[in-house]
């Protein structure tokens, strides 16, 4: 089974229609993307911080 198989059928977007699904996974696309950023943007500063606290 691939994994464009277990993802469809873990999240239970088998039983979607299809523009059910090119919703549901333009949401996940944006979250997973506003997460990244925010890692990116501000987890040096705040691993910087944190590691000078305990320093």
């Amino acid at each position: 089974m691939n994994l464009l198989n277990m993802y469809n059928l873990n999240t239970n977007m088998a039983m979607l229609e299809p523009w059910e699904r090119l919703i549901f996974n333009s949401v996940v696309a944006g979250l997973t993307a506003m997460s990244t950023y925010t890692i990116y943007t501000y987890g040096p500063d705040y691993l910087r911080r944190t590691a000078e606290l305990f320093a």
